[in-house]
């Protein structure tokens, strides 16, 4: 908690209040949920679930079957789905997330503070963004948050009889299991388990019955990952062939700099003041928080080293860095220090400020694929070539309604894969328009990306810039064309 301050005479919002204002604050994620481009990962989704379920690679279908359920559901009679029906699942789970987070952190934090974690976590424009993006990351985050409510109160709640005690087990057990389970929409949901279990094992103070319910958890943790080793090997293995790591140090920088921006200086700041505090005035349920938050962070690091790892495989602990800093503020029995108020302030009008322009300048926070592909689309003659990165995106809006997007037939695939696109195209006497993402050179081997930019420059005219302005990433698009 902040330092004791004069109790300010004031009167405070009530735990309902607190959470009506999270609920309203949680509708942002179906405010212009169709407007945006999809991005690379989004057409997959909509590639994978017509040809990708019987695939070995692939390891979670059941957030597929679902997706595809409800954006049938969605379209328009007779016509494909939109980005809205494509996104419309993600986005009621992401809504969803924020009561279940206050419901899943009144054990630890009391209602207020709960109430008030459930409205940081709906203000951050990051839980927006992944609210709003056809994956699987808040239908992760929704089953691993059940099932850490489900077990705080097996671990953390007082039981008295043998049948109390008996019950608080079956909790324990069940939210467990339920953790383990939001790997199944999402491989990094994992993480929970062996964070949760160590957080519970080492912060449960002077209450002997909490620390023999954390030994238990602790051993639970190991019956849990010798069980879940052949299960979780072959997916990781099938990552680190697709995305292996930068290295010792690239690797886990990587995951500190993108975690740094997406969690939010502020956000990040209050977490880290609160886990100092809870560790100095021993308060059991900050510890618990913090640990969980640092164990997570500590497995991802590791395994950074041999994958690559970015921010939203740790955003599963999002809504636990909400609450870690939401142990900041007053409980219902505790007066509330003056200093609270400017913490509230600034947590929520910098969140709130990021989400007013993640709604309108920065678009969505995606480059704008479809524009720049309907703008060929537009200019182009009968006969005329179309090159693009992200040629998923390109065929999804341009292949009238191929669902194979991976084999595109209306697009001419260029990146990583497919370093060979000037030596065909100066042998094709068609003109050929191109969609560039210039950060994207980054991710060629540099020959391949000097043939590409060398052939920008010699043979192609630029007919248009694509821009959505956001301050430390590059999400800006290029058009050009070869005559």
């Amino acid at each position: 908690m902040i330092a004791a301050q004069p109790a300010s005479s004031r009167p405070r919002l009530s735990p309902g209040m607190v959470l009506a204002l999270a609920l309203c604050l949680a509708l942002l994620r179906l405010v212009r949920l169709g407007e945006w481009s999809l991005w690379i990962d989004e057409a997959l989704t909509w590639a994978d679930l017509h040809h990708g379920l019987d695939s070995e690679a692939l390891f979670n279908p059941l957030g597929y079957r679902l997706i595809a359920a409800v954006s049938g559901l969605a379209a328009l009679p007779g016509g494909l789905p939109d980005e809205f029906a494509l996104r419309l699942l993600p986005a009621l789970a992401g809504i969803a997330c924020v009561p279940v987070a206050a419901w899943a952190f009144t054990p630890l934090l009391g209602k207020r503070r709960a109430a008030w974690a459930a409205v940081f976590l709906a203000v951050s424009a990051w839980h927006l963004f992944w609210s709003q993006t056809a994956r699987f990351y808040t239908l992760a985050q929704l089953t691993a948050l059940l099932g850490a409510g489900l077990a705080l109160r097996g671990l953390w709640c007082d039981t008295g009889p043998d049948a109390s005690r008996l019950m608080a087990r079956l909790r324990t057990y069940a939210g467990f299991a339920l953790c383990a389970a939001a790997a199944s929409f999402h491989l990094s949901a994992g993480l929970l388990v062996p964070a949760l279990a160590l957080g519970a094992g080492l912060a449960g103070g002077a209450d002997c019955e909490r620390r023999r319910r954390g030994r238990e958890a602790l051993i639970l943790l190991a019956v849990l990952s010798l069980a879940s080793i052949p299960w979780a090997i072959q997916p990781f293995l099938h990552h680190v062939g697709q995305k292996p790591s930068a290295g010792m140090l690239g690797g886990p920088l990587h995951l500190g700099m993108t975690a740094a921006y997406f969690f939010t200086p502020f956000l990040a700041g209050a977490a880290l003041l609160a886990a100092v505090q809870g560790f100095t005035r021993r308060d059991p349920a900050a510890r618990l928080l913090a640990i969980l938050v640092s164990a997570g962070f500590g497995v991802s690091f590791v395994l950074a080293t041999r994958a690559q790892v970015t921010a939203q495989y740790v955003f599963v602990l999002l809504p636990f860095v909400c609450a870690l800093a939401a142990s900041l503020l007053a409980a219902e029995n505790e007066d509330v220090p003056r200093t609270e108020t400017a913490l509230v302030a600034a947590l929520l009008l910098a969140s709130l400020g990021n989400c007013a322009l993640y709604l309108t300048s920065r678009a969505g926070e995606r480059p704008r694929w479809r524009d720049a592909y309907q703008y060929v689309d537009a200019a182009r003659r009968p006969g005329d070539l179309i090159a693009g990165m992200a040629f998923p995106v390109g065929e999804f809006y341009l292949g009238d309604g191929s669902t194979d997007l991976r084999h595109a037939r209306a697009i001419a695939p260029i990146g990583r894969f497919f370093p060979d696109g000037p030596r065909h195209w100066r042998r094709d006497a068609r003109r050929t328009w191109l969609v560039i993402r210039p950060q994207w050179f980054a991710d060629m081997r540099p020959a391949d990306a000097e043939v590409l930019k060398e052939f920008l420059r010699r043979d192609c005219r630029l007919m248009r810039r694509f821009e959505a302005p956001m301050e430390g990433r590059d999400l800006e698009l290029l058009v050009y064309l070869e005559e």
